[in-house]
Order: structure tokens, then sequence, then C-alpha cells
């Protein structure tokens, strides 16, 4: 038992420090406006001025516990190494996903013989999958994938052991981490109403009247613990209620009629549709097909996850796609990274039948379907895909090869795609096939190290040459030795972007007040004493200049 104690925390400090000098390559926060810039500024208020705050405005967001995990930066940090300190707390957080990751494959596999092995496999496979790479961003992702392993453990020993309709102890963990969940990310709202799905569920099949009381307890425990979250957030604003641009967004949703329906519907279909290839498709059909092969206990697990997979999907198609991008049939992008907290637990639900599994003929079918319909799409989006740098590392790879190299990659890889799943098909038909499901591992297994293998050579590539992170860093590291060294903190900051460097924004990562953008139009309306930062008028390519302007009333005037 130590020793395996022993072994893991090994596992994890090294990966700790090979992913610090990952980390350390990465300069500025890529993400303005929301994401990273909203965490980072939230972070920076709730240390400096004590409320959560961004560009002068209180805000009223619940999913504020990242960002005070953040703020702890400030107590080591300064403008030279405050996003690399930012990127190391992200990545401790998220590499401790090991601990329920091993906790929960010793359970599903088992210690002994050969599962033994692949427990370990399986747990440092962890360190290598391509998610892992968000810890280089400021993105709450890094606090929710962790929270839902520790969930998806305590739920699985749940129903091993036999309680699923008896109250608990790993209820409360449960209804705890359900709520700790959702003021990490908002998303997170997903879970409680899937853990009383499955209760529900499974007191129908038995018949069960009484898990109300469960279902009850566990709702109280939840929403005792939201009224908690709600008003310590209230508390910490001073009693204000402050902005929040998702319910403006949300409005966009109606009025509902028929189009909303078909765009909700049809985008479900293309998220589910994805996401079974993103998946590699075996590792999601080959367990609901066989679903009979698993014992009681890993169907209602595998049940667990395939059912918050639905409705995490239609929540992010209602609250995220239709919202942001209208009733569309179509999403612009995978949002992957939404989803790949289910990534861990789907493998070792695969894992625990693959002595079983048979290669069905009609496999082939659904490989063609995939592709073929993922051709449709990227035939329909044309030049329109939108994916940002985290958002689905297989698709923007895919987008970048489109773009910049062979135009209709997408296309024309689909259809050879499909092509072959038809060769195989016919083949399949008149001969046997042996070891494919073996192969079809061996190579999904190296795509996956493939992409992490890329993702640690573009993702720092993107920051610090396309973005030109490297030389604004530079610049906004002095800009903010110049403001601590003039006893400027309390001067308000401006940004004027006049699109020589599309992030050059990124300075507001480093300094000490809240940045707010300006338009060379409202540059006559600032009053008082007041610091304004612009990308210069002139740019080079390869460095940025910013010009640092300190203006008093008196020279505005």
């Amino acid at each position: 038992m130590h020793k395996n104690a022993a072994k893991l925390l090994g596992l994890y400090i090294l990966g700790v420090i090979g992913y610090a000098f990952f980390v350390s390559r990465f300069t500025i926060p890529v993400h303005l406006t929301v994401d990273e810039e909203l965490y980072i500024s939230m972070a920076r208020s709730f240390h400096y001025q004590g409320h959560f705050s961004q560009g002068g405005t209180l805000l009223d967001y619940t999913c504020v516990l990242y960002s005070m995990l953040l703020s702890l930066a400030y107590y080591f940090a300064g403008p030279e190494d405050i996003m690399f300190f930012f990127r190391m707390i992200g990545t401790v957080v998220m590499l401790s996903s090991v601990f329920p990751v091993y906790l929960l494959a010793k359970r599903m596999l088992g210690p002994g013989g050969r599962d033994g092995k692949t427990i370990w496999i399986v747990t440092a496979l962890t360190l290598f999958l391509p998610s892992m790479t968000n810890a280089a961003y400021c993105m709450q992702e890094v606090l929710v994938y962790p929270i839902f392993l520790w969930t998806a453990y305590f739920v699985y020993r749940e129903i091993q052991e036999g309680r699923v309709l008896r109250i608990s102890g790993d209820m409360a963990l449960i209804a705890a981490l359900a709520a700790v969940g959702y003021f990490a990310k908002t998303m997170f709202l997903f879970l409680p109403l899937l853990y009383c799905a499955c209760m529900i569920w499974e007191a129908c099949r038995q018949r069960c009247i009484a898990v109300w009381k469960k279902v009850a307890l566990f709702s109280g425990i939840w929403a005792i613990l939201y009224a908690i979250g709600k008003g310590g957030i209230l508390w910490i604003n001073g009693g204000i209620a402050g902005s929040n641009h998702y319910s403006a967004q949300f409005s966009r949703l109606f009025p509902i009629d028929w189009r909303t329906i078909a765009a909700i519907l049809s985008c479900i279909v293309f998220y589910l549709v994805a996401l079974c290839f993103y998946w590699g498709v075996l590792p999601v059909v080959l367990p609901i097909a066989d679903r009979k092969a698993y014992s009681e206990q890993d169907r209602g697990f595998l049940r667990f996850l395939l059912l918050g997979i639905l409705i995490l999907v239609a929540e992010i198609v209602i609250s995220v796609v239709i919202t942001e991008e209208g009733k569309v049939l179509l999403p612009h992008k995978l949002l992957y990274r939404y989803f790949q907290m289910f990534e861990l637990p789907l493998l070792l639900v695969y894992l625990k039948g693959r002595e079983r599994f048979r290669l069905p003929g009609w496999i082939w079918p659904v490989y063609i379907a995939v592709f073929t319909y993922l051709g449709f799409y990227f035939a329909a989006m044309g030049d329109r895909q939108r994916i940002g740098i985290i958002d689905a590392p297989i698709f923007l790879l895919i987008d970048n090869i489109t773009q910049r190299f062979l135009p209709h990659f997408n296309i024309l890889a689909c259809g050879a795609a499909a092509a072959a799943a038809c060769f195989m098909w016919v083949w399949h038909r008149r001969h046997r096939v042996e070891g494919y499901i073996r192969w079809a591992n061996i190579v999904g297994l190296a795509a996956v190290g493939a992409i992490f293998l890329i993702n640690l050579y573009q993702l720092p590539y993107y920051n610090n040459q396309v973005a030109m992170g490297a030389a604004i860093q530079e610049d906004a590291v002095s800009i903010a030795e110049y403001i601590s060294g003039n006893g400027l903190e309390n001067v308000a900051v401006y940004y004027l972007d006049a699109q020589k460097a599309p992030y050059g924004r990124a300075v507001y990562a480093y300094l000490p007040q809240e940045v707010i953008p300006v338009a060379q139009t409202e540059l006559g309306t600032l009053t008082g004493e007041y610091l304004l930062i612009s990308d210069g008028e002139e740019g080079t390519g390869d460095r940025v200049e910013l010009d640092l302007q300190v203006l008093h009333v008196s020279r505005c005037e």
C-alpha cells in the first residue's frame, strides 16, 4: 500500500516537474475579453481589491473558485514571472488527476496480474494526454478535470458497493464535489441533474419508491452549499449584484420557435458524432453494443457516463452554441474541452471489457456514417470554422493543414477514411478479420501520442511567434516596472488598440490595475490622471513596440 502510494506520488511529482519545463516556454495569455482575461481579471481584483471585477465593473459570476486559486500567485510572483506561476498552479491542479484515475482504475480493473500493470499504464497515460497540455492556459478546465474524476470515483464506489439507492457518505461527497464543480465552472450544473437521474433510473428498475429520501437529501445538501457559495460571492462584492454577460447572452435563445428546436437537435447530432470520432469510435460503440457482457455495476457506471454526456451535450448546445452563434444547424467548432473529463472513465470501461469484445460486422457502417457526416460538415462549413487553440486539438490540426498546406484536406481525409471503411466492410463479409481491435488500439494510442507531441510544439509556437507573445511580454514587464517605480499603482490604465499587435492587450495580465480598452474616439472623454497604453503606430512583424504615455488632465486639455 505504502509502496504504491510512494510510486503514485513520485509519478505525480515527475509529471509536475516535466510540465514546469513545458509551461515555462509560454508567455502571454492568448484569450482576450473572456476566458483567460476574465479569470485573470477576477483573480487580480480579488487579490488587490477584495472583490471580483473586470474593466472597473463588478462581476456576478458563480465560477469564482479557479480565479481565487489563481490569486495565490500574486503572493509569490512579480510581473516577470506571474504568468509562469499562474500556469504552475494549473499544472499542479490538473496533474493531480492521476490520483483519482489510479483509484478508479484499481477499483474497476482489480489490483493484481495483467490488470495490475494496466492500472499503472492508464495512470501514467494520464500525464501524456493532449488534454493535459491545457495546463498551459488559465482556463477553468484545469480545475474541473480532477473534480469530475474524483466524482466519477465516488460514483463508481457507490455503485460497486450496492449503495445507489441508500443514503451514504459517498452521496454527501458527491454533492459537495458537484457544488464545488459548479463554482469552478457553471456548466457543472449537469452533474447534480445527472446523479439524480441515475438514482431515479435505478429506482424505477428496482421499483424502489423510497429513493425519494436520498434524492431529497442530496438535493438539499447541494442547495445549501449553493446558497452558501452565492452568499459568499455577494458578501465579497460588498452586497452589490454585479454584471454577468452570460445573462444577456442567454436571452438570445428566445423566442423559441421551430428553428430553435431544429438548431438544437442538429447541433446535438453534430456533437454526438464528433465526440464519437474524437474518442476513436470503438471505445464508445463496443461497450454500448456489448453492455450485457459487463457486470451490473459496470453497466450502471457506463449508464452514468453516457447519460452524463447526453445531458452535457444538450446543456452546451442550448447555453453556449445557440446563444453565441444563433439558430445555426451546424456549429463553427467543437468545444471538446467541456467533454475531455469523460475520456479516462470511458477508457477504463472499454479496457474492462477488452477481453470479451468481438468485432461486429455492423461496425463498418458506423465508421462510414461518422466519416461521411464529418465530410459533409466540413464541406458545408467551408472556411467558416473558428476553432480555439484549446477547443479541440484534432479538429484544430485538421483545420490548420486545410487552411495552410492542403486545401480541402478535411473533406479528402474524411472521404478516404469512409472509402477505407467501405473496403473493410466488404472484406469483413468475405473473410474473418483477426486482431483488428488490437491494431485499432495501437493506432489509437499512437494517435494520442502524436497529438500530444504536436501540442508540445504547436502551442508554445503559437503563443510566442504567431501571437508575438515573447515581444509583448517583454514590453508588458517594462510597463509594470514603470508603474511600480513611479508609484502609479492607483492610476487608471487604458489600452488603445491600434491593430498592429492583435494580442497586445494581453498586457493586462502583468499590471496591478485593471486595463480598460478605449477607442480612439473616446480619448477626449478621459479625465483625471491616467496611463494610456497602445500597441504603437508602427509594427515590425517580429517585434511589438508598446507606446507608453502618461497623461494628466492638464495635458489632455
